[in-house]
């Protein structure tokens, strides 16, 4: 089953790349349609069938005074765990480029804020998560039908914060797919570890990504677990990057990292026709980090870079970066 759907997704996202390539707004439309009512049918999942899902039988939601935590720190059951349970209970499927996970079940979970106190839930959630075309409508029927929990109970849609509150999202999730290259390792020591991380493929869980992050690939294919991240690589930046093998280790690293002992280089590939010399002098911010977008912007300090040709050829020009 878990195969078909992620078919289905896959297929479903290369009709809607050949229709923004073609521009046709009639089908462009039609394919929305046909994509939400497909979604609506293959993935409607009920509470029940949620809480009776093999993964969620791993990780039961603890009560609040069970969880190792104090009142203002939620941690959630599988921060105390590696990967070693969760692999177990997915694949990937590789189709052509794309590396995909099949959708499932996964909780969320926040400790109240301080600026949340006093407020309603839905009215925070709605304004702090506004990835819905009606983010209050969902997240009320998500409270009445017991997918958000507070303190994990039930609770009523006017329900309003209060300190030490814990709040649990039960949902059906659904992975962006990342490039099916597959991830080498360069070298390994006892204490470290140097992997070539593709493009697209972020560095450890977070936001719309999980089970598609380079930790979970490491712990999947290549039986690693536990790793600590010494520093970071965008996840659309592909290129060799450090994990400690142990705490101590990567704080090491990572001061070397700090201190200046450790020097990166940014390669890049363009196509076109490229000036010989060439600074980069126009203040740059990120306009949209979960789109990957930069944009100018007069606030922000100006960089100055010089990036150099490194080699030219028919297709593209290699460039390295350096700083000033």
């Amino acid at each position: 089953m878990s195969f078909l759907l992620a078919r289905a997704g896959l297929l479903l996202l290369e009709i809607k790349i050949r229709l923004n390539r073609s521009g046709h707004l009639c089908a462009s439309l039609a394919f929305i349609v046909l994509q939400r009512v497909l979604i609506s049918n293959l993935f409607r999942t009920t509470t029940s069938d949620c809480f009776r899902s093999p993964f969620y039988k791993l990780h039961p939601v603890m009560s609040r005074s069970s969880r190792p935590q104090d009142k203002n720190r939620y941690i959630h059951p599988k921060e105390t765990s590696s990967w070693k349970e969760e692999i177990k209970v997915f694949d990937y499927v590789c189709t052509g480029n794309f590396r995909i996970v099949p959708p499932y079940h996964y909780e969320f979970g926040s400790s109240i804020k301080a600026r949340w106190i006093g407020r309603k839930l839905v009215e925070v959630f709605a304004q702090e998560f506004p990835h819905f075309d009606d983010s209050t409508s969902y997240f009320e029927e998500a409270m009445r039908k017991g997918r958000l929990r507070v303190n994990d109970e039930v609770t009523d849609v006017n329900y309003r914060c209060s300190d030490g509150d814990v709040i649990t999202h039960f949902v059906h999730r659904h992975e962006p797919p990342v490039t099916s290259q597959p991830v080498t390792i360069v070298g390994m020591t006892e204490d470290l570890i140097a992997v070539d991380k593709p493009g697209s493929l972020p560095v450890h869980s977070g936001g719309r990504f999980r089970r598609n992050s380079l930790v979970a690939v490491l712990a999947k294919e290549h039986g690693l677990f536990d790793l600590h991240t010494v520093h970071r690589l965008d996840r659309l930046t592909s290129g060799l990057l450090l994990l400690g093998r142990n705490a101590a280790a990567a704080e090491r690293m990572r001061q070397e990292f700090e201190g200046g002992g450790v020097q990166k280089r940014y390669l890049a590939r363009v196509v076109g026709c490229f000036p010989a010399e060439l600074r980069v002098e126009q203040p740059l911010r990120v306009g949209n980090a979960r789109e990957a977008l930069v944009e100018v912007h007069p606030e922000v300090r100006p960089p100055s870079l010089r990036p150099r040709h490194l080699d030219v050829n028919k297709s593209a020009i290699s460039l390295k970066n350096r700083k000033k």
